[in-house]
This record gives structure tokens, sequence and C-alpha cells, in this order.
């Protein structure tokens, strides 16, 4: 089994034109330094906007053999997350999975499976995520613990998405 690490959250550098925000692309650079994760060949990275009520996922993606900066901050991905943030208050962030360096290059095959994962959980946040690739929906749900809704969940159902890691 490999084993994969978060970084972040760290704010994304951002340009007001006129009443528009915009990701500074120009600034991308010293957002590397900051997270030096960015500029590792392979892994999953997530686009939060952060508001009062903690952050919400934005945009999920994944790389497999170019930099997480260049996919993450390619043309596509930039001009959906330029309409999001500008539909939406917050602050931009990124998080990063990335593997453990160890011997050896990364576990690709965990990449796809970790960036479907988490799409699926990122959705049940934030059901305008703006990520092309879905997963399927599922046809049920677990009251209080998975796709049951809004509601607080009760001791026993708290108890079981802790036990699973739900």
């Amino acid at each position: 089994m490999s084993t994969w690490f978060v970084s972040g959250p760290v704010d994304v550098p951002m340009v007001q034109k006129g009443a528009a925000r915009f990701i500074d692309e120009a600034a991308i650079e010293d957002l590397c330094e900051e997270c030096t994760e960015l500029d590792r060949p392979a892994g999953v990275y997530a686009f939060g906007l952060r508001t009062g009520g903690g952050i919400v996922p934005v945009y999920i993606g994944m790389t497999e053999g170019r930099s997480l900066r260049k996919e993450a901050f390619n043309d596509r991905n930039v001009k959906q997350i330029d309409r999001y943030i500008n539909e939406h208050k917050g602050t931009l962030v990124i998080f990063t999975v990335t593997q453990v360096k160890g011997p050896g290059k990364p576990n690709i095959s965990d990449i796809s499976e970790i960036e479907y994962f988490l799409i699926g959980r990122a959705k049940g946040r934030n059901p305008n995520l703006i990520n092309v690739r879905r997963p399927g929906e599922d046809d049920f749900a677990i009251k209080g613990v998975y796709n049951g809704g809004p509601g607080k969940s009760t001791n026993g159902e708290g108890a079981f998405k802790d036990m699973m890691g739900l």
C-alpha cells in the first residue's frame, strides 16, 4: 500500500480587475515556493473556496506526468475557476495530495483512484463542483452516514461514520 500526504491549504494569489477577481498567473511561481509539492510530477490537487463556514471544494484534478503546477493552472482550469470564484464569495485555496517520498516513481495507479474518491466526496459537499469527470451517482443513502442529506447525525450514526472512516 502506498502512502499519500496532504499539503495546504495555501492561498492562491488573486488579482482584481474592476469588480472581477482572477487567478494571478504571474504570481504562481511565488506560490510554488510556498507549496513546493506543486512542482512534483504526479498527484492530485484540490481547489477550495474558504468562506466563513469553512472550505468548500471547487475543483479536484490529477496529473500522472506533468507537474501539479502545470496541470492545476492550465488555461482550461484557470478559466473555469475564475468564472466560479466570480460567482461565489471566499478566498481561493489549493491543497495537494502527493505520495510520501521513497525509492522509485510514484504509484501512478493510485492517482486516478484518489481523484475519483475525492470527487465523489467533494460533490457531496458542493453539488456545483466544476469537474468535468464525475463519479456515477450513488442510488442509495445511509441516513446520517453517507449521502443522507443535511442534518445532524445521531451518536450511533457518528460512531459508525468514525469507524468506517467516512
